[in-house]
Order: C-alpha cells, then structure tokens, then sequence
C-alpha cells in the first residue's frame, strides 16, 4: 500500500470520528434543553400541583320564615253620634271610580210580619186582632265624591212611598285634617241614637216609644249641620227650617217623611220649603270614653209657628243624656229625654207643657249567629194635667245574624202597658222582620 493511500485512510477515518462526535453532543444538547436553544419540542409543562380541597363552609343557615302576623281582632262596632248611619254597610256592587269621582250602590229591603191582640180589661176579653204582612221599605241608595274625597254626595230614595221616591239629598265638605266638615241638604239630623241611624239598625224591629208614641222625634230637616271631631270629643252644631207646628199639633212622622205637600186635616203641609220665619237649632255633643262606650246629650232648640196665632212662634226644648256600649257581644243603650213647650199665643190654656221620654236596651250574642235582646221603654207626652197618656213597652226576642252585614232575621214580642187611666187595654205584638242589606 502506497503512502498515499494510507494517508487518505487515514483522513477519511478522522473524518467519520469527528462528525460522529458533533452529531452525538447535537442530541445532548437537544435532550438537555439549554436554555437560549431553539428547539421545535415544546418545553415541558410544569407538574400539576395537587388540587386543593376548598375549605369546607358552613352549612348554610335555613331562610328565616316571616314571623306569622297576629290574626287581625275584629272591627269593634259603632258607637254613639253618626254610628250606623244609612249607607255606612259593606257595599255588594263594585264601587265605580274615575279620576273626577266615585259612585256606590247599596241598597235595603224590609219586610215585616205582624200579629196584634189588644186584651182589654182581662186576659180572656180580646177585643182587636191584627194579622198582616207588611211591606215596609226598598230603599236605593247613591252616595260618593266629585273631584276629591273631601266633597261627597248622597242620595236615598224609598220605592215604598207614594208621596215622592226621594227622602235624602245633600252633599257634604270636609275640611282635610282639621276636623271641621258640615253637610247641607235634607236629611235627618243628629238628634238622639235611632232616628238618624240606617233604619235595619235600630237594635229591635221599632223605634222607642218615645220617638213614635211620645212624638220627639224631628224627621227629615232641611238644613245645615256641621260638625267638629278632636279625638274622643265630637261636637254638632245645625240649623234647620225646622217644625212648623208643636209635636202635639201635628205629628212630625206624618209631615216630614216623605217630601212632597202632605194633606192632614183638610190642610196642606210642605215640606220642602221654609214655613217658619224663625229657625231650629241643633246641638249635639259626644265624646267616647273608649272604642265600645260613647256617653252623647242631644238638645233641640225649637220655633214653631204658633198653632192658634200664626204671628206668634212656640218655643220648644228637647234633650237629654245617653250612653251606648258594645263590644261586639254585649250591647247596651239608654237615653232620656225631656221636652218643654212654651206656647206663643197668651191666650193658651195652659201656657206650657211638658214631657218625659226614656227607655234602656240590652243585646247578647248567644252565639254568632243569634242574639238575645230586652229592652223597656216609658212614654209621657204630657206631664201631668191629667192626660192618662203615661204609656210602658216591654220589647224580648231573638236576633238571627245569618249573614252579619247583609240578612238578618228579627222575632220580637211586645207588650204594652198603660201606666195611668182607667182604660187598661194592654197591646201585644209579636213581629217578624227580614231585612236585606245590598
């Protein structure tokens, strides 16, 4: 072998030795990842850290229920001045209602069966009896407010009468938070418990004795009554065209009920225009020792024309004190009242009269639904002077409250006595009432 050809063996073995060396630390290099080394192997991720358990809560607390409201005690009922006034019972027709005011509808039915004897002298001589049905009143009922709440309206009207459907009309004004507001019209005045109130409301099928029997009564006015509330304390002050004639003249139940001219005796009577030249007076004062009690007086300042001298006016005085209590299942009510009428003609024989009027009514819910009632009444239209006109009602029966507000069925047993006289006819009723409050 030539030297030249050793010499190449021996380059091209170098060769080889040193390109297996580069390529060998080409794959160190690669597998170690220096730092600064491009390489197409993407770096490794980091080792997943071991998951942390969330620290555990505490349990969720349960949602507080709302505390459960005391159930609501029912509405004491109405007591004293303006209590159970007509309309004041829960409508049944919606009340419709627009941005210039709002109408209600309500209405009352009443029917009556009645069964009379009149004993004269002994149990056994029955000398009148008297049994009917009777229809006494359908009563429709329109009442609001124009503009704001504070002027309202009301209307009542009886298809029963013959004389004329209206009864009621006036509007009334009430002066915000004040406690001043008035009502001008025809209505019946805040004179005594019963006469102004809605007439299903009288606690018994009647009215006391002393507002029929012994003629206190005032009926429909036509007048101006305003009226003061601070608090417990309510004071009313009207005036009215007030009566024409002294009650024992002419019964004011015959003149003022129904508007219209009413003919009694061959003469004419209008009621709804002024007769009298001088004026009626109300005063009525209430103040409630609590939501049950009201202790009231009520006073009428009367100036009738002269039955016997047209030129000359009467002078009559009514009132006197009352209370009424109910807490829903006792019901208590009493007044007396005391009239005095100075005749304006001298000529008058006598010259003055007086007259004395009291009764106390006492109720019980026995249940719910019935009710226990008694109630004593005394009339004494003339005082004195012999009269023999002292007359005593005794009233018992069971109510039925078979809807509260709206049906109810009234039993009533009366017995009249006569106090003085020697004519002892004593009166028995008894009576059955269905009223209907719509």
């Amino acid at each position: 072998m030539s030297k030249m050809t050793l010499c190449l063996s021996l380059s091209l073995v170098l060769c080889f030795g040193a390109a297996a060396n580069v390529f060998a630390d080409d794959e160190k290099s690669t597998e170690a990842g220096f730092e600064g080394w491009d390489s197409d192997k993407p770096a490794d991720k980091p080792a997943a850290k071991p998951e942390e358990k969330p620290a555990d809560k505490p349990a969720d607390k349960p949602a507080e229920q709302p505390a459960e409201k005391p159930a609501e005690a029912p509405k004491a009922p109405e007591v004293g001045a303006g209590a159970n006034a007509p309309g004041s019972h829960p409508n049944i027709v919606p009340t419709v209602s627009t941005q210039y005011g709002a109408l209600t509808i309500l209405g009352v039915f009443q029917t009556l069966f009645d069964n009379n004897i009149i004993l004269k002298n002994a149990p056994t001589d029955t000398h009148y009896t008297k049994m009917s049905f009777d229809f006494q009143r359908a009563r429709i009922i329109l009442k609001g407010h124009l503009v704001s709440e504070n002027l309202t309206y009301f209307f009542q009207g009886d298809a029963r009468n013959m004389l004329s459907f209206a009864l009621d009309m006036f509007a009334g004004y009430k002066f915000g938070a004040s406690g001043f507001s008035f009502r001008v019209g025809r209505f019946v005045p805040e004179f005594g418990y019963m006469m102004p109130r809605n007439t299903a409301d009288l606690a018994a099928i009647n009215y006391p004795l002393y507002i029929t029997n012994g003629r206190f009564a005032v009926w429909r006015q036509i007048g101006i009554e305003a009226m003061y509330q601070k608090d417990a304390l309510q004071l009313r002050l009207g005036v009215f065209n007030g009566l024409l004639y002294d009650q024992l003249q002419i019964n004011p139940s015959d003149v003022y009920m129904q508007m219209g001219t009413v003919t009694i005796g061959g003469t004419d009577y209008t009621n709804y225009s002024d007769n009298n030249k001088m004026k009626d007076f109300l005063l009525r004062a209430s103040y409630k020792v609590s939501k049950e009690l009201s202790l009231d007086f009520s006073g009428w300042f009367g100036f009738p024309v002269s039955f016997t001298n047209a030129d000359e006016n009467d002078f009559v005085f009514m009132g006197g004190p009352g209370f009424e209590y109910n807490d829903g299942k006792l019901h208590l009510i009493g007044e007396v009242m005391f009239r005095a009428i100075k005749f304006g003609d001298d000529a008058a024989d006598p010259g003055s009269l007086t007259g004395l009027g009291a009764w106390l009514h006492g109720g019980y819910r026995l249940t719910d639904v019935v009710e226990g009632i008694l109630r004593l009444d005394l009339s004494d239209p003339i005082m004195g002077k012999d009269a023999n006109d002292m007359l005593m009602r005794v009233t018992t029966g069971a109510h039925f409250w078979l809807e509260e507000k709206h049906f109810r069925i009234l039993t009533n047993l009366f017995v009249d006595i006569p106090v003085e006289g020697d004519n002892r006819q004593v009166p028995m009723g008894i009576q059955v009432q269905f009223a209907a409050l719509w």
